[in-house]
């Protein structure tokens, strides 16, 4: 979606600069800063004044071979480059024999590769995961797939004065984790507020 327009009663939306869709409703998800360039002409101003600083976040996951389990879901660390680590067995939702980790840099690391890492891929996993091993024992030589991903929007670490926004005159919606944090939970306590905004103010 590049571009979004509201044309009496309907919305005109167009996908990457050239095909267009026609909607009646539109609820937008995307993170803040992408909110306000896609749609500042029809929100209020109590929305576009927010202050929500979104905040990178770069991970890596990490299959091991002939790894043996250990009995923890996840580990937190204080350390420069990684935040954070999940094993991801420990869910239960599939069996593998292989041990598979989520590897989460600190928002400082992630800030400071978020606008790199995609052309060397392969430098920043491999620096990643060497500080894994350095921080668990995990050796990154048994690792037989790795992967890295980054979120330049991830999260947002404040809180706004409100929870979502409905404009019932264009039938404009907007929700997300950042309006109250950054957690799960935060986006679906937001759109569940924005349904019952929406509940109070069907279309006609």
């Amino acid at each position: 979606m590049t571009k979004i327009e509201f044309k009496s009663n309907h919305w005109v939306i167009t996908i990457n600069n050239r095909d267009k869709v026609l909607f009646k409703n539109l609820i937008l998800t995307c993170p803040f800063p992408q909110l306000k360039k896609l749609s500042f002409k029809y929100l209020n101003k109590t929305i576009l004044n927010l202050k929500s600083q979104m905040v990178p976040n770069i991970t890596v996951i990490a299959a091991y071979e002939s790894t043996k389990q250990v009995p923890i879901s996840s580990i937190k660390f204080n350390d420069k480059i990684i935040s954070w680590a999940s094993r991801e067995n420990s869910k239960n939702r599939f069996k593998s024999k292989k041990t598979l980790w989520t590897i989460q840099c600190t928002d400082q690391y992630s800030k400071k590769i978020i606008n790199l890492f995609k052309n060397n891929k392969k430098k920043y996993q491999t620096l990643i995961l060497k500080k894994f091993e350095e921080l668990t024992g995990y050796k990154i030589k048994n690792v037989s797939f790795q992967n890295i991903h980054g979120w330049k929007y991830a999260y947002s670490n404040s809180k706004t004065t409100v929870s979502s926004s409905w404009v019932n005159k264009s039938q404009l919606g907007v929700c997300g984790d950042w309006f109250s944090g950054s957690k799960a939970e935060n986006a679906w306590l937001s759109a569940n507020f924005l349904y019952k905004q929406i509940k109070k103010n069907p279309s006609k």
